[in-house]
């Protein structure tokens, strides 16, 4: 005879949703960082493209508005769908 494999089974998915429960308000916290550091740039792009010139990197102001709209939209759509 052999083991019924639902407690196994069961055991599995007791441990994928305390997983999402216990990791859902890290990712919560790191999506909204994402979205107001790319606020921040939008806002006021001279303190980031001052730290890319201080590493030999381009610094243009309009790449660094880029950059920060698409963290801002990563991070707001991390938000609001983090399941997919």
């Amino acid at each position: 005879m052999g083991r019924d494999p639902a407690p196994a089974e069961a055991r599995a998915a007791a441990f994928r949703y305390n997983t999402v429960v216990a990791l859902t308000p890290a990712f919560a916290c790191a999506s909204a960082l994402l979205a107001v550091a790319g606020a921040m740039k939008l806002r006021a792009p001279a303190a980031a493209s001052g730290a890319l010139r201080a590493m030999s990197l381009p610094a243009a102001t309009g790449a660094v508005r880029l950059v920060g709209a698409c963290e801002l939209v990563a991070g707001s759509w991390a938000l609001a769908y983090p399941h997919g």
